[in-house]
């Protein structure tokens, strides 16, 4: 398919999701887009052994205020179908043979309802693709702040979008501060500070010997990993 084709990108709060009466199977997809986007340095490092999530968006991405923490989805509609079941580089290589996307004017449009009409009627056909997600939740520990989460991209320059929009959205929020963690040995401290994030603090997550289960207040319960690790606390000044 040549040319370029329209993006949509809806933003929603999380709690649209839990309260939708189809929030299981809407759930269940985007935990399958999630966790591949998760996978790709999880494989490719061998240090995580367990998916993003786990369990469900709300535990698995600590989302303790759903009226105040959201998500944003990118997707595109397609004529010709695009096997979802790829894993992260393979799905890249799909959407790229589409054609162009219009990256540049990408702006937070639609509604939740929009969306989920969309994806449970056309996700699993393949006829709509999920090129990426982003999130946010409010950060307790810093006041007005919040963390980024369930960050995905199945398309090149499209993180570095959602970052700025997600950011924009924060602002408005009324948000001072936006911080993002980061495991080192993934090497995406490198990535943030091209965004201007800077490092606050680095925690060493240890690993049960008897257990192989990650001992850390920082992390969400369950996460097997194959060593112990530092965890990067990133911090942005909003202005």
């Amino acid at each position: 398919m040549g040319g370029q084709m329209d993006i949509a990108f809806t933003v929603f709060k999380v709690s649209e999701l839990t309260e939708s009466d189809d929030s299981q199977k809407l759930e269940e997809g985007l935990i399958r887009v999630i966790n591949r986007g998760y996978d790709k340095p999880r494989f490719k490092y061998n240090l995580i052994k367990t998916p993003r999530i786990k369990v469900g968006l709300v535990r698995d991405l600590k989302l303790t205020d759903t009226r105040e923490s959201y998500l944003g989805v990118v997707y595109v509609k397609t004529h010709e179908g695009v096997e979802n079941g790829h894993d992260a580089s393979s799905l890249t290589s799909q959407f790229m043979a589409l054609g162009q996307f219009d990256l540049a004017h990408i702006k937070p449009t639609g509604t939740f309802f929009e969306l989920s009409e969309t994806l449970l009627k056309e996700y699993e056909t393949g006829k709509t693709c999920i090129l990426g997600t982003i999130g946010i939740k409010p950060y307790k520990s810093v006041a007005s702040s919040y963390e980024l989460t369930a960050f995905t991209s199945f398309y090149p320059r499209l993180g570095e979008v959602l970052i700025n929009q997600i950011e924009s959205l924060a602002k408005k929020l009324g948000a001072k501060n936006i911080f993002a963690s980061v495991i080192t040995d993934h090497f995406l401290v490198d990535y943030y500070a091209k965004h201007d994030y800077i490092v606050e603090t680095r925690v060493l997550c240890k690993v049960d010997p008897q257990t192989g289960f990650v001992i850390s207040d920082d992390l969400e319960d369950s996460i097997e990993a194959s060593k112990d690790f530092e965890l990067a606390l990133l911090r942005k000044t909003l202005v």
